[in-house]
């Protein structure tokens, strides 16, 4: 409803097969609640992955893996990479006090993340991902259940042109 400010940092460090990334953010909202009252709901969220790449191709800066030996009937099996990651994210303790979400619900989680990137060629990947979610509060369903922790799997498949 009013003004929105975000401020950001951002940093990529890469070695060899090794890759390392990792961003902050803040952002403030201003909502208009009633007449003449505003609220500022501020929020902070970051990130850190590290990625690591097990068959000998070099990490490289916002450009797509090649696999040295790419994916064929007689045997290249492209390359194989292995990535975790932590994030969080927390709103200040008022955004539920406003009305504007259901409660009962969480304004703070935890999410870890692991899996492995398979680059079968320069366009062709492949990515499982097993992820962990934990919230500070019980999130609220229409049935009747309430849960803190959610686990998931995601399975990738990326053509790239």
């Amino acid at each position: 409803d009013g003004r929105r400010t975000r401020i950001g940092l951002e940093l990529t460090w890469l070695y060899e097969f090794l890759g390392l990334r990792a961003e902050w953010a803040r952002r403030t909202d201003t909502l208009i609640t009633g007449p003449g009252s505003t609220n500022r709901i501020p929020v902070n969220a970051y990130y850190v992955s590290l990625t690591a790449l097990l068959t000998g191709e070099q990490k490289t800066l916002e450009d797509r893996i090649v696999p040295l030996h790419p994916f064929d009937l007689e045997g290249g099996w492209g390359a194989f990479e292995l990535a975790a990651r932590y994030a969080a994210l927390r709103a200040e303790n008022d955004v539920l006090s406003l009305g504007a979400f259901a409660s009962p619900n969480a304004n703070a989680v935890q999410v870890i993340s692991a899996g492995v990137n398979w680059y079968l060629t320069r366009n062709v990947r492949i990515t499982p991902d097993f992820i962990l979610e934990r919230y500070n509060r019980d999130i609220g369903f229409a049935n009747g259940i309430r849960e803190r922790t959610f686990r998931g799997f995601l399975l990738r498949f990326q053509i790239d042109f």
